[in-house]
């Protein structure tokens, strides 16, 4: 597949039908480097941006005020394998996985802030994420899984993480591995 560089571009008011309102990656490796991708929309996956069995890698972008049903900021499925690093996903919005969703491959965020994505149903933040490391996830809002919802397959690694003040549960689901990380655990009396 294609492996295009983007370097400080800006993905704004966009619509797809199906897949990734911003950008769609298929079968492609791009390099997605200091972007800005706002009020993007799709009726189906990835409002800001669609995986579909690619691994890009996508570095310092800020994915803001997004919609989709799946995946109001990221959406991945098929055998994708993407990596995120110094990313920042605010006020996304999706049925499933506000921030981002895992429908398919392994991918793991690095230095990510998840903040004020709301989700109708399930993963404010996000919808089955396989690893995260020193990332952030705070006021994020679903109806089941504020934070994460984790299906009964998916097992993720949180490592060295904040997971605070998310509305509804900050977990729901699954199976974790959780190492050095903040949890915030509501009084449940």
């Amino acid at each position: 597949g294609a492996s295009p560089m983007l370097v400080n571009c800006s993905f704004i008011r966009n619509y797809a039908f199906a897949r990734g309102g911003g950008m769609a990656n298929v079968g492609s490796s791009p390099t997605v480097s200091g972007c800005l991708f706002q009020w993007n929309r799709t009726a189906c996956e990835g409002g800001a941006v669609h995986n579909g069995s690619a691994s890009p890698t996508i570095t310092g972008c800020v994915f803001r005020e997004n919609e989709a049903d799946e995946g109001g900021g990221l959406h991945c499925s098929g055998y994708s394998y993407p990596s995120i690093r110094n990313c920042v996903f605010s006020a996304n919005l999706a049925t499933d996985g506000a921030g981002s969703y895992n429908g398919g491959g392994a991918y793991g965020f690095a230095n990510c802030a998840f903040q004020g994505n709301i989700a109708a149903d399930r993963g404010g933040a996000m919808y089955n994420s396989t690893e995260l490391v020193n990332c952030v996830l705070q006021g994020n809002w679903a109806t089941e899984g504020g934070a994460i919802h984790i299906s009964e397959d998916a097992t993720p690694h949180v490592l060295n993480s904040v997971i605070w003040d998310n509305e509804n549960g900050e977990l729901l689901g699954g199976h974790s591995l959780f190492s050095c990380c903040i949890v915030d655990v509501p009084d449940m009396s």
